[in-house]
């Protein structure tokens, strides 16, 4: 395995975070963050925000309206030119952490991912792939939930790399997803522990900013969280227990940071009854879904932060946290 210091994935993921968080109001001050040169560009007239609205109960809001939101653009409210209200199937994509350094979580992983099909409606259509150092895809989008669990259950966990490059597989898979059209989510299932170099979590918050992909992040790292305490630890021991406790706290950190970015969510479950309740919410995510569009006032090539507000303060928006507006096209002289 090839991990960056304990202080440099640290840093990175803090920065990610930063960068991702709900709470922007640093990125409101100075909004205007250049993208680099590797970013997606795509001609944009309109921004679509796919949201979730949800009450203090965590139920889901049915029958708003467009008069119900607003929408802000770097502070700036904007007119709606859209809105829609769906329950149309969604298409999910699954990705799993694999590979020698997943082996020890493979049975939950599994267990999970079963869970979840369970739960999906049949219109549903949905993907697997898999990663370690790099994604692969296991299975194309399909109904065919028997086909699914076939492919989970047929898969080869020692077939991977102990690398686990989690950033840059999800920035590889969201440039594969900006094909397909429809509402798209992506339910990862991942211990959150990565070998992304720092630069590969940059260009994934690029990735997120020009996506409309929602990320739903499940930690599969409950087992060995849990694991029997000792009355008594040697030195060593309790070193190595002092560095697994702080690397799943930066590893969580990452997933909750990439699920808010997107207007998803970032779940720990401890038990079977957290598990329930996440797979309940999971499916429901994947097909309720308002979206308010508008047209972008400066086609500029920088990422721009978003917000929506409804009018009740009790209920809960949640949508991703930017987007980017790229420059428009230049036209070839003749």
């Amino acid at each position: 395995m090839r991990p960056l210091s304990t202080c440099k994935r640290r840093a990175a993921l803090f920065s990610f975070a930063s960068l991702c968080s709900p709470l922007i109001a640093i990125a409101q001050q100075t909004p205007q963050t250049p993208a680099p040169e590797n970013a997606i560009r795509v001609e944009v007239n309109v921004v679509s925000v796919g949201l979730t609205v949800t009450n203090a109960n965590g139920r889901f809001v049915n029958g708003l309206k467009a008069g119900d939101f607003k929408v802000f653009d770097n502070g700036k409210e904007q007119l709606l030119t859209g809105f829609y209200s769906s329950d149309e199937p969604g298409q999910i994509v699954l990705m799993m952490e694999c590979g020698p350094a997943a082996i020890f979580m493979k049975n939950s992983e599994l267990l999970a991912a079963d869970r979840l099909l369970q739960t999906l409606s049949p219109k549903d259509r949905i993907a697997i792939i898999t990663y370690s150092r790099d994604p692969n895809l296991m299975l194309e989008f399909t109904t065919d939930k028997a086909n699914a669990s076939a492919t989970l259950h047929g898969m080869n966990f020692m077939a991977g790399f102990s690398d686990l490059n989690l950033a840059a597989s999800l920035a590889k898979t969201l440039d594969w997803l900006s094909s397909v059209p429809g509402k798209k989510s992506i339910v990862l299932l991942s211990s959150g522990v990565d070998t992304s170099s720092e630069a590969d979590w940059g260009i994934l918050h690029q990735r997120i900013s020009a996506s409309d992909v929602r990320i739903f992040a499940a930690s599969i790292a409950g087992d060995i969280r849990t694991s029997e305490k000792r009355k008594r630890l040697s030195a060593s021991e309790r070193e190595d227990r002092a560095f697994l406790k702080a690397s799943f706290a930066d590893a969580d950190k990452a997933l909750r940071a990439i699920a808010s970015a997107t207007g998803g969510r970032a779940y720990f479950p401890k038990n079977q009854k957290d598990s329930e309740k996440m797979f309940s919410e999971l499916a429901e995510y994947a097909t309720h879904e308002y979206s308010v569009s508008f047209s972008p006032a400066l086609p500029d090539g920088l990422v721009h932060s978003l917000q929506v507000k409804v009018g009740n303060p009790f209920e809960r928006v949640a949508h991703r946290q930017a987007y980017l507006a790229p420059l428009p096209s230049r036209s070839t002289p003749d």
